[in-house]
């Protein structure tokens, strides 16, 4: 943690995220008044803190609002991090052009600058994601000598946690079994709890149909199907030719497929 006879001031970038809120409110807790810098300010977030924390609207890729951000700081912390690129942000303008943006100013002033960046960092890596968090740190050693730079792995947290971030958890207290019985599957949804917390209303909501099928996306795998039909259905190669009759051999192929996962569904 910075050291208070250090600073008294700091600004954190993305401070309304996950980790975000963690590092605010600890600065606020060592006695620091916080900026926290975000592309959308959420009012209901740091109530409790007494006038300790204020939100201001900035946006890592406009230098402007960057410099707003930072007046008045002489420590800086950066949480922003995107994890799917999008038509409108990618990885390089996150974590590397933005990550700059901020060291450079933060630079600039004399203030110290603690990146967060991401675990297995590494430019030569094909995650287009990991070899942008490289890059991004080697920008910021560049621009800002003396930074922290912080490699965390993943983040756990209480459940209600989701809900203050405005995320609907699904996650299973156990491992969830295979070939769930026709019966079971579109079964009636069971009754809500009374007075559920967050981890009993989860539990519930994994019991419903709509929560199954939110759940099964992410079990949608294809390699067991095609390992099933290679090896137990004995497929290996086409034996006709023309894309015509191979889409025919192929359409044989999968409704035996689906005739054996229907038998194991009935039970």
């Amino acid at each position: 943690m910075l050291s208070n006879s250090y600073l008294n001031r700091a600004t954190v970038f993305g401070g309304t995220g996950y980790l975000g809120q963690y590092i605010v409110r600890q600065l606020t807790h060592d006695g620091y008044r916080v900026r926290v810098a975000v592309r959308h300010p959420r009012s209901e977030l740091f109530q409790e803190l007494n006038g300790t924390v204020e939100q201001v609207q900035a946006d890592i890729a406009d230098s402007l609002s960057v410099s707003r951000a930072l007046a008045g700081a002489n420590s800086v912390v950066n949480t922003v991090g995107l994890y799917v690129e999008t038509n409108t942000a990618s990885f390089s303008a996150v974590h590397i052009s933005g990550a700059r943006e901020v060291a450079v100013q933060a630079a600039s002033r004399g203030a110290k600058v603690v990146h967060i960046s991401g675990i297995g960092a590494d430019l030569k890596s094909e995650s287009r994601y990991v070899a942008a968090r490289a890059a991004g740190e080697q920008t910021i050693r560049e621009e800002a000598p003396d930074a922290v730079i912080l490699r965390p792995s993943a983040l756990f947290g209480p459940v209600k946690c989701c809900e203050a971030d405005r995320i609907t958890p699904y996650i299973p207290q156990g491992r969830q079994g295979h070939n769930e019985q026709l019966q079971q599957r579109f079964a009636a949804d069971p009754p809500e709890p009374e007075q559920a917390n967050a981890v009993d209303a989860m539990v519930h909501r994994l019991q419903t149909r709509k929560g199954k099928a939110v759940y099964a996306q992410r079990k949608s795998t294809v390699e067991t199907v095609f390992g099933i039909i290679k090896h137990v259905q004995g497929f290996r190669q086409f034996l006709l030719r023309g894309l015509d009759t191979v889409g025919g051999e192929w359409s044989l192929v999968c409704i035996g497929w689906n005739l054996k996962r229907l038998h194991a569904l009935k039970g």
